[in-house]
């Protein structure tokens, strides 16, 4: 951003700046009287807008290009006020007509630059600046016309000044409240920054303006050319500009200009309104206990009225579409951790439960239902809901000529406003819709349907809602589908792949969550069996036939086996099963049963070569692990199998 030739330079610059001022100000603290102060006070009035006009034009050749134009208007304004300064009446110029004219010329330029430089970052509210712009300045003009009798006299044509300093009288306390407004949102804004130091400069400037401007507003003398206070502010005023200029060239840019849109000045401008009304109220009661209103300021109080208008209607469209937009941004915040929360889980229970609670959530519904397709796509039922009975839970509704179906068969959102006048609802569901509005979208994952997610409305959804339930469906989609697989991946770890049974990893888990529980008092038997002669077999039939063989004893294995028990392959041909609530007669109780199922009456004539060995054991206080359990198992088998064999 900086000229690292240059940087030498700007320092001893600035310090000299800040002396011109101090002596500046001790220059119109000298008697009134003597040539010396004269000459003195026509120099300063002179080289301060010259140092501003070069200090601002240095500083539009180290911002961008899009953000030179207010420092080169401000450079404009400076040279235009040092030029006003000239003798220009030795060339037969009237005095008091070009003093009048380079004031409304200098000051309209600072007011325009300052308030450019405001505005900057915020081209995309061009509408909304302008009626800013325009309030300020008729606001301005009607306070100036209302209470500031010269302003008036001069306007309305019965002042016998010249035309130039009639424009001026009225146009220069406009564009100095103008420029003080501007130059005191920049220090409100950005003084704390790092790069304050040019905004509070720019802010010192506006204020100085409007001093030296002020007598003329008054109708009390001339502006910026006396050798009294309005000359001293004319004189600081532009040793700021040129200390703002500087303080951009080394560094200083303020934020605003580099870092986007400034939300703070935004808010501020929200204020430009409201003061607008409170002055156009004080206009009308002031004038019902004073004068009337003259022509000329109830036409600038009625123009003042049409730009508050449409302001405040700007404004409403603002606060409307900033609503929308803080409402897609929850939205969009929601869906993010919708999406954090799927990725943490794994079961297809919590994942589906987490879907209907997000739904509820952000489309602000009172319930929600997750509905699955069945194995033959014929049916839907209902799998997770939120915000309804738990008793809703695995209804079913056929596809064809249903709600949810509808959806599932067409690929796309669905809304009723009223389910009782919807013929796709079914009518086992009314009692739990009522008469609120529904939504649904179908659940699909690539090109397979998985179902529909259903959402309960407490007011009609519209488009929008249509297509944020359709993006929660197909992040949902995503979810249920790795949930299902992963739970598909865990079960074939836990299964084994011959015999369909829980394989030995299961086993143990289970053996020592029942083991843990004999030990505090419940009963538990564990039987293993195994197949008699087996490798025999395999030779002589071949391994396929021995296959079939241990899968015909698995499913007789858990056909006869409780489902609050468990039924294993342990290895090989071996198998075991744990009996809860079971001891030894239980034990036998269950082999017994086994030996009338397997083979069973459909084996083939080779299957019915092979029978099975059987031992038991039942927990002991005495047995320290499951192991031992399985052990003594494990040796009463072998028992049977010996006396067997002898």
């Amino acid at each position: 951003m900086t000229h690292t030739g240059d940087e030498g330079l700007r320092a001893p610059l600035a310090l000299a700046i800040w002396s011109a001022s101090i002596g500046a100000v001790l220059i119109y603290l000298m008697p009134p009287t003597g040539v010396v102060r004269t000459v003195l006070v026509a120099s300063l009035l002179i080289i301060a807008p010259l140092a501003a006009a070069a200090s601002c034009a240095g500083a539009a050749r180290i911002v961008s290009r899009s953000m030179s134009g207010p420092w080169l208007m401000l450079a404009a304004a400076g040279s235009v006020a040092a030029a006003g300064q000239m003798h220009w009446h030795d060339v037969g110029v009237p005095v008091e007509s070009w003093h009048a004219l380079i004031d409304v010329v200098s000051l309209t330029l600072v007011a325009l630059g300052l308030g450019w430089i405001l505005h900057q970052r915020d081209r995309e509210r061009i509408i909304e600046i302008a009626l800013d712009v325009g309030l300020i300045v008729t606001g301005a003009a009607v306070v100036t016309l209302r209470w500031s009798p010269a302003a008036h006299d001069i306007l309305i044509g019965t002042s016998s000044l010249p035309l130039p300093e009639r424009i001026g009288a009225f146009v220069v306390p406009v564009a100095a409240a103008c420029a003080f407004l501007f130059g005191n949102i920049l220090l409100l804004v950005r003084g704390a920054t790092p790069a304050g130091a040019a905004a509070v400069a720019i802010a010192g400037a506006t204020g100085a303006f409007l001093l030296a401007g002020a007598p003329v507003a008054l109708g009390r003398g001339p502006c910026c050319s006396a050798a009294d206070a309005t000359g001293l502010a004319f004189v600081l005023a532009w040793f700021s500009l040129a200390y703002a200029g500087l303080r951009v060239q080394t560094g200083g840019l303020p934020a605003f200009l580099v870092d986007g849109p400034d939300t703070a000045g935004r808010r501020l401008r929200m204020v430009v309104a409201p003061a607008v009304a409170v002055i156009m109220g004080g206009v009308v009661i002031e004038s019902a206990w004073s004068t009337p209103l003259h022509t000329a300021t109830a036409f600038g109080l009625a123009l003042l009225g049409l730009l508050l208008a449409l302001r405040v209607s700007q404004l409403l469209d603002a606060t409307r579409t900033q609503s929308a937009e803080r409402l897609q941004l929850a939205q969009s915040r929601t869906m993010i951790e919708v999406s954090q929360a799927l990725a943490g889980t794994t079961r297809l229970d919590e994942t589906l439960d987490l879907i209907t609670q997000h739904a509820v959530r952000l489309l602000r519904g009172r319930a929600a239902i997750i509905e699955l397709l069945t194995a033959d796509g014929r049916e839907l039922e209902f799998y997770a809901v939120h915000g309804l009975p738990r008793d809703v839970l695995h209804l079913r509704f056929p596809v064809n000529g249903s709600f949810t179906g509808w959806v599932v068969e067409h690929g796309r959102a669905r809304t009723a406003i009223d389910p009782r006048t919807d013929p796709y609802i079914h009518v086992d569901t009314l009692p739990y819709l009522d008469r609120s509005p529904v939504a649904a979208a179908p659940l699909r994952y690539r090109d397979k349907t998985l179902g529909a997610l259903s959402c309960v409305g407490r007011r009609p959804f519209d488009e929008a809602d249509l297509a944020l339930l359709t993006a929660l469906a197909d992040q949902a989609a995503v979810a249920i589908e790795n949930a299902r697989l992963f739970q598909q991946v865990h079960q074939l770890s836990l299964t084994d792949p011959l015999t369909g049974l829980p394989n030995r990893r299961q086993l143990e888990r289970d053996l020592a969550r029942e083991f843990s529980a004999a030990q505090r008092g419940r009963s538990l038997a564990v039987c293993m069996f195994d197949l008699n002669e087996f490798k025999e077999y395999n030779d002589r039939h071949g391994h396929v036939a021995g296959d079939d063989a241990l899968r015909l004893f698995s499913r007789a294995l858990a056909g006869e086996t409780r489902a609050m028990n468990l039924a294993a392959r342990y290895g090989g041909d071996e198998f075991i099963v744990l009996l809860t609530d079971a001891d030894d007669l239980g034990a036998e109780a269950f082999i017994t049963r086994l030996r009338r199922a397997y083979p069973g009456l459909d084996a083939a004539g080779s299957q019915r070569e092979l029978g099975f060995s059987a031992g038991y054991a039942s927990f002991h206080p005495s047995m320290v692990t499951p192991e031992d359990l399985v052990a003594a198992a494990d040796r009463d088998l072998y028992e049977s199998k010996s006396l067997k064999t002898a």
